[in-house]
C-alpha cells in the first residue's frame, strides 16, 4: 500500500502538463492554477492588442457621456416645463409724504418700465418664399435706408424673368403680325367698295336700256300705223285718178311719202334687236356687279376677324407684361433692404434658413434716436397722468445718468391682473448706449391733486415686505422682484431704513428705488421663480 501511494505521488510530480506546453513538469494543483493565470494574462494581452484603449473609450465612454447628457437635459427640460410657477402678491416701492423731506411744488409718481423703440420697431420680412443665401448684417450694426441686409437664393427668379422677357418679345411680334393682317384686310375692303358703284351704274344702265327698248317698240308701232294710213290713202287716190278725182302728181307724192314711211318702220324694226342685245349685255354686267357686291361680306368678315385677332394679341401681350413685371418683382424681393435708417435689433435668419411662408420677420430695425419707456403705473395713480407731463428716467445699465422724458401716450385699457395702467414716456435726447428692453425706472412729475401746498416725499415699502430687521443698525432684508420675459426671479436685498412711518409704510433710505417691486409673502424663498401680481394692499398714503 505504501509503495503504491509513493508511486502515485511520484507520478503526479512528473506528469506533463497538458494545459500548457510551456510547463514541462509540475504538480497537478499548481499546474491548474498557473495555467489559469497564464490564460487570463494571455487573454488580456490579446484583447489589448486587438482593442486599444482609445478605441474602447471612443466606443463606450463617449456614447455613455452623450446619453447621460441627453438624459440630464431632457430631465431638466421636463422639470422646467412641468414646473409650477406660483402667483405671488408684490407691492411697488413708492413714495410717501414726509414732513421731514424737502418740500416740492410737484409730486413724483414712480413707475418701472422697459425701454422700447418709439413708436415701434420696424419688421423686415421676406415677401416671397426662398432660402437665405447671405446675411449681410448682424445685431447691433447700423444700417441706412436701402442698405442690403439679406440676400435670398435667386437663380430660379432669374430664369423665370428671362423666360417672361422672351415670352413678352414673342407677344410683341404677334401683335405686329396681327396689326399687319388688319391693315391688309382694311385695304382689301376699301378696294372692294368700288363694286357698289359698279352695281349702281349697271342697274341704271339696264333700266335705261329697258326703257329705250320699250320706246323703240312704241316708235315702230307708230311708224307702222302711219305707213298703213299712207298706203290706204295711196290706194284710194289711185282709184280716183281714173275717174279724174285726183291728179297724178298728188298720187306720186303720196306714193313717195308711203315708201318713206315704210322705210322708217323697217329701220325701227331693224334697230330692235340691237336694243335687245344691249339690254342683255347690261343685264350681264348688273349680275356681275351684284355678285361682286355680295362678296363684300367676306371682306368685312376678314376685316372684323383681323380686328379681333389684334385685340386678342394685345391682351396676351399685356398678360405677358404683367408676368414679366411679376418675375422682376420676385427677383427684386430676393434682396431684403433696410426701409429706414436705424440699428439692427434682432436677426432671426441665417444662411440656409427658409423664409416667406409665414409672418416671421427676418430682421428687426429700430431708431436709436427714437426711444420710449413702457411704464406700468398703479391704477390708483392713473388720474394723475396726462400727456405732456415731464419725467426723469433712470436705467440700471447707466445708474449715474438721468434722462429727461415726457408722457406721449396713455393706454386706455388697464391690466386688472397687475392692477396697473400702461403709459409711454418718450426719451428726450437718448444716449447711444441705451438699448431696447433695458430695465428703467421713471419718475413722472405730477401736480399734487386736491392741494396747492408743496409736499415732500420719501421712498417707502410696506411693513409686510420686511423680513429680518436689525433695529440697532436700522437695516432689514426684502425680497426684490427681478423681471424676466414671462415670469420673475426673487433676490434677497439688504436695505437701510429711515425714520418715517406712515400707515404701514416704512421709509427706505438706501437699497431700493421708486418703481422696484418687493414680495409681500414671507413664505417665498430667495431665488424662487414667481408670477408677480401687484396688489392694492398697503396703498401708499
Amino acid at each position: 500500500m505504501r509503495r503504491t501511494s509513493a508511486r502515485r505521488a511520484t507520478g503526479n510530480r512528473t506528469r506533463r502538463c497538458h494545459l500548457d506546453s510551456r510547463h514541462t513538469h509540475c504538480s497537478g494543483d499548481e499546474c491548474v492554477t498557473q495555467c489559469i493565470d497564464d490564460a487570463a494574462r494571455s487573454s488580456a494581452m490579446s484583447t489589448a492588442s486587438h482593442y486599444p484603449l482609445s478605441r474602447v473609450i471612443a466606443r463606450t465612454a463617449v456614447p455613455l457621456i452623450i446619453i447621460g447628457g441627453a438624459v440630464v437635459l431632457l430631465t431638466w427640460t421636463g422639470f422646467r416645463a412641468c414646473e409650477h410657477i406660483p402667483e405671488v402678491m408684490v407691492s411697488p416701492v413708492t413714495e410717501i409724504v414726509s414732513d421731514a423731506a424737502p418740500k416740492r411744488a410737484t409730486e413724483g409718481l414712480q413707475a418701472p418700465g422697459w425701454l422700447e423703440p418709439m413708436p415701434f420697431a420696424t419688421e423686415v420680412a421676406a415677401l416671397r418664399e426662398g432660402i437665405v443665401e447671405t446675411v449681410h448684417v448682424l445685431e447691433g450694426e447700423p444700417v441706412i435706408k436701402g442698405a442690403l441686409m439679406v440676400t435670398l437664393e435667386q437663380r430660379g427668379q432669374e430664369i423665370a424673368l428671362a423666360r417672361s422677357e422672351a415670352e413678352l418679345l414673342s407677344a410683341h411680334a404677334e401683335v405686329g403680325a396681327r396689326e399687319a393682317a388688319l391693315v391688309a384686310a382694311t385695304r382689301t375692303l376699301e378696294f372692294a367698295l368700288d363694286a357698289t358703284t359698279t352695281l349702281a351704274t349697271a342697274s341704271s344702265s339696264v333700266a335705261e336700256a329697258d326703257g329705250m327698248l320699250l320706246k323703240l317698240g312704241a316708235e315702230i308701232a307708230e311708224a307702222q300705223a302711219t305707213y298703213d294710213e299712207a298706203a290706204d290713202e295711196l290706194a284710194r287716190k289711185n282709184t280716183l285718178v281714173s275717174v279724174g278725182g285726183a291728179s297724178e302728181g298728188e298720187v306720186r307724192r303720196l306714193a313717195l311719202r308711203t315708201a318713206a314711211l315704210e322705210a322708217k318702220a323697217q329701220s325701227l324694226r331693224l334697230e330692235r334687236p340691237v336694243r335687245e342685245a344691249r339690254l342683255t349685255a347690261l343685264q350681264v354686267i348688273l349680275a356681275s356687279a351684284t355678285t361682286a357686291r355680295e362678296l363684300l361680306i367676306s371682306e368685312h368678315l376678314a376685316r372684323d376677324s383681323a380686328q379681333a385677332a389684334l385685340a386678342s394679341a394685345i391682351g396676351a401681350r399685356s398678360a405677358r407684361e404683367a408676368m414679366r413685371d411679376e418675375a422682376q418683382l420676385m427677383l427684386e424681393r430676393s434682396e431684403l433692404r433696410a426701409p429706414c435708417d436705424g440699428v439692427v435689433l434682432s436677426r432671426l435668419v441665417r444662411p440656409g434658413s427658409r423664409v416667406g411662408g409665414d409672418a416671421m420677420s427676418a430682421i428687426t430695425i429700430y431708431d436709436p434716436a427714437q426711444l420710449q419707456v413702457r411704464c406700468d403705473v398703479p391704477l390708483k395713480d392713473a388720474a394723475k397722468l396726462s400727456v405732456g407731463l415731464t419725467a426723469q428716467i433712470r436705467v440700471d445699465a447707466l445708474p449715474d445718468r438721468v434722462f429727461t422724458g415726457a408722457i406721449i401716450r396713455i393706454v386706455p385699457q388697464g391690466d386688472l391682473q397687475k392692477n396697473t395702467l400702461q403709459c409711454k414716456v418718450s426719451v428726450i435726447d437718448p444716449d447711444g448706449a441705451l438699448r431696447p428692453d433695458m430695465l428703467a425706472r421713471v419718475r413722472i412729475e405730477t401736480v399734487a391733486i386736491g392741494s396747492t401746498s408743496a409736499r415732500g416725499e420719501v421712498i417707502a415699502v410696506p411693513a409686510d415686505a420686511l423680513r429680518s430687521r436689525d433695529d440697532a443698525n436700522h437695516t432689514a432684508q426684502v425680497l426684490l422682484v427681478i423681471p424676466e420675459a414671462h415670469s420673475a426671479l426673487t433676490q434677497l436685498r439688504t436695505v437701510q431704513l429711515g425714520g418715517e412711518r406712515r400707515n404701514g409704510w416704512i421709509e427706505v433710505t438706501q437699497g431700493l428705488a421708486s418703481g422696484d417691486r418687493v414680495v409681500l409673502d414671507s413664505t417665498v424663498a430667495a431665488g424662487s421663480r414667481i408670477t408677480p401680481i401687484e396688489t392694492l394692499k398697503g396703498d401708499a398714503p
